[in-house]
Parts: C-alpha cells; sequence; structure tokens
C-alpha cells in the first residue's frame, strides 16, 4: 500500500519550544497537528498543519513573535508542513497491440492567509511513472518531472492556474504505475528579539488544493492505493481525482510581507 499522510511542526524562542507530529499508519488519508507555547518573557509561537489526500488540500501556517521587552535573546523560528504520497495504478487489460496514452488535466488553487516580516512558504513535489508486464510491478520508469524539487510560484498566490500533459505507455507494456510522490507544503517564520536580523514577528499561512481528471483508452482499469478516488474504466467520465498539490513546474509559495 503506497499511500501516506504526514503533518509535523516544530519552533523555538528564547525559553520556548514548539513541536508536534501526526504520522498515521500507511494508508491514511488524513493528518493534522498544532501547538502554542508561550516563553517566560512573553515569546509567542502558534504552528499548525494538516494533509487531506480525499479533498486534495495542504495547509501550513507558523507564526513567531518575540517580546522586546524580554532579556536579551537570539529570537527564534518556527516551521509547520503537511505531505502526502499516493500511488495510481492502470491495468491494460490485456497485451497491447499499440502504445497507449494517459492525459492528465490539473487545476491548482493556492491560497494565502498572510505573510509577516520573512515568513515564506514552499510547495514541491513530482511525479514518477513506472511501466511493466507484472501487476504491482514498479518496473522500468519511463517519465519523471518535478521529483523533490522545490518551486517558487509567489506570483500563483490567491490565484488559479491549470496545465495539461500526457505520457505514452510502450505497447510491450501491460501495466502502469503513477506514483504522486511526497507532495508538501512548509510554512517558516523567524524573529529576532532586537529586529536587526529579520523582524520581531514573522508570519506565514498558506494552503494549495488541486483537481486532475485523468483520460486513458477505453477498457484501461484504474485505481489508487488511497482508495479516496473513484475505481473506472474508461473513458472516465468526468469524475474528479483530487490530487491536492500543484505538480510538476509552479510549486511553492514564496515570501510576501504585508
Amino acid at each position: 500500500n503506497a499511500v501516506s499522510v504526514y503533518a509535523f511542526g516544530d519552533g523555538k524562542v528564547g525559553s520556548a519550544n514548539a513541536d508536534y507530529l501526526d504520522n498515521p499508519p500507511s494508508g491514511s488519508t488524513n493528518a493534522s497537528g498544532s501547538d502554542f507555547v508561550t516563553s517566560q518573557y512573553g515569546d509567542t509561537i502558534s504552528i499548525s498543519s494538516s494533509a487531506n489526500l480525499a479533498t486534495g488540500e495542504l495547509k501550513a501556517y507558523a507564526d513567531i513573535e518575540t517580546s522586546l521587552g524580554g532579556v536579551c535573546c537570539t529570537g527564534g523560528n518556527a516551521t509547520a508542513g503537511a505531505d502526502f504520497y499516493d500511488t495510481i495504478r492502470f491495468d491494460y487489460g490485456e497485451t497491447p497491440t499499440t502504445d497507449w496514452t494517459i492525459s492528465i488535466d490539473n487545476t491548482i488553487t493556492f491560497g494565502s492567509g498572510g505573510f509577516l516580516g520573512n515568513g515564506e512558504a514552499t510547495y514541491r513535489g513530482g511525479i514518477r511513472i513506472w511501466a511493466s508486464n507484472t501487476p504491482y510491478d514498479f518496473g522500468n520508469q519511463i517519465y519523471t518531472d518535478g521529483w523533490n524539487q522545490t518551486y517558487d510560484i509567489s506570483n500563483y498566490l490567491s490565484a488559479q492556474t491549470s496545465f495539461s500533459f500526457s505520457f505514452t505507455i510502450p505497447s510491450e507494456y501491460q501495466y502502469a504505475t503513477m506514483a504522486i510522490d511526497n507532495f508538501s507544503l512548509r510554512a517558516s517564520a523567524g524573529a529576532d528579539e532586537s529586529g536587526q536580523v529579520t523582524s520581531p514577528h514573522g508570519r506565514a499561512d498558506a494552503s494549495s488544493t488541486g483537481t486532475s481528471s485523468i483520460t486513458v483508452p477505453m477498457g484501461v482499469f484504474a485505481t489508487s492505493d488511497s482508495g479516496v478516488f473513484p475505481i473506472s474504466s474508461v473513458p472516465i467520465p468526468p469524475a474528479i481525482w483530487l490530487f491536492g498539490t500543484g505538480m510538476l513546474g509552479l510549486i511553492g509559495i514564496s515570501r510576501r510581507k504585508i
């Protein structure tokens, strides 16, 4: 079962430490967590994040503020993140006589609840595709895009974007496996007691939601390990498959000051 969700956060300022981790068993489709702490000098950290594979949404929030009236402090930082991973499997149903194509249309919506100081958020992810003649076998990798890369999409904040792509499975392969690879959203912020290095208050609040529709040749059977996507033979009716990320060449949310 190649599906996972993950939410974490950590931060430190003065004498205060914040952290949480939600890493449910494989096969789960939701993860979330939060923490709020105040130091003895009035420094505060607030962090939260969530991943929902069924709705395709990632959220991350980090806020840190130093109390300028406290004794000398070195400032601090806070980070919150959410990830998911899923696998979609395709079966041609018989030995193909020609190459076959899978097409994906995506619509990605990025949201921003606000940024302060040096608050920033990043987004990354990618797709990898394998072909084989054995079910549930990753076999020969034939396609990769965006794997393990972080992208800056500051111009896409609070906006929607759409893009499409397709990939061809050679006729010698009956099966294909597509990995939705570790899509992740991170929000981070730093604060400095003096206000000279960064600022006494930093915040990042961001989210992403994506929908994807997949079209495959007549007779191809498709399913996902998460179980949240409908099992359909194609042509797939406009059933929406929610991936929750901005795939490939867009990805990330970068610093914005207000």
